[in-house]
């Protein structure tokens, strides 16, 4: 299962951290899908400071199909890049503290032996305390038409590659130090998927739990349920464990 925001106004997904979390020294995993081509600007993902005094974030152009990260406002922001709709995707956000503070931002695909890619070099950035992440309409009537699933997020540290390739592919976290922030995104329903994990995630506008899930976390099950490691895993490439 997964959170689908159908692409209508105010439909988000808001992350509530508890524990104090500093753009300077922090990981955000997630598996997203767009599903939806709006032709229009669509917020993906914001930080929000307190008051939105500062915001960092990812949104399209007015397309809807190229994708940019901003900083700060209208501080630095990367080169966009097009995004193959109907794709499971797997993007990073780590924060570092300076001199210079920077945000860096990879991705990786559905795939559990794929690598990480840094969308670009990491952005210059004044880093803040987050107060809330949201995922979807960001506010200002930018919606977005996708699913989001594997959310988690980690205060005071900065996961390697190597250890995000590990949370990719893991049902259940692996690093529990400094996570605040875990909706795997299945329940019985809405609520159930919303309760379950750890932290706070609410749901405005329209979102529906929508049954289908990114493989990565399931690629290296057995039929039995066992993990295998990646290089026995070829013939597996989904929950049902059949062969291909």
């Amino acid at each position: 299962m997964c959170f689908r925001l159908p692409g209508t106004a105010t439909s988000y997904l808001n992350a509530v951290l508890a524990a104090t979390t500093n753009t300077g020294n922090f990981t955000v995993l997630y598996a997203i899908r767009q599903t939806v081509d709006l032709d229009a600007a669509s917020g993906e993902i914001e930080f929000k400071a307190v008051g939105e005094a500062n915001v960092h974030g990812k949104a399209s152009g007015g397309d809807g199909t190229t994708w940019f990260q901003y900083v700060n406002w209208g501080g630095e922001a990367s080169p966009s890049i097009a995004r193959v709709q109907n794709t499971w995707e797997w993007y990073a956000w780590r924060g570092y503290a300076g001199p210079p503070d920077t945000l860096l931002v990879s991705r990786s695909s559905d795939d559990a032996e794929d690598t990480w890619t840094d969308w670009t070099p990491a952005l210059s950035q004044n880093s803040f305390d987050i107060e809330s992440i949201r995922f979807g309409d960001n506010n200002r009537g930018e919606p977005i038409g996708a699913d989001f699933a594997a959310i988690r997020i980690w205060a005071g540290i900065r996961l390697s590659d190597a250890q995000l390739s590990a949370e990719r592919n893991s049902i259940t976290p692996v690093i529990t130090s400094g996570l605040t922030l875990d909706k795997f995104g299945t329940g019985a329903n809405l609520a159930a998927a919303l309760a379950a994990g750890t932290g706070t995630l609410t749901a405005g506008g329209v979102v529906t739990l929508h049954a289908d899930m990114p493989v990565a976390p399931y690629q290296n099950l057995s039929p039995g349920g066992i993990i295998l490691p990646p290089r026995f895993n070829g013939g597996y490439s989904n929950l049902s464990g059949y062969l291909q």
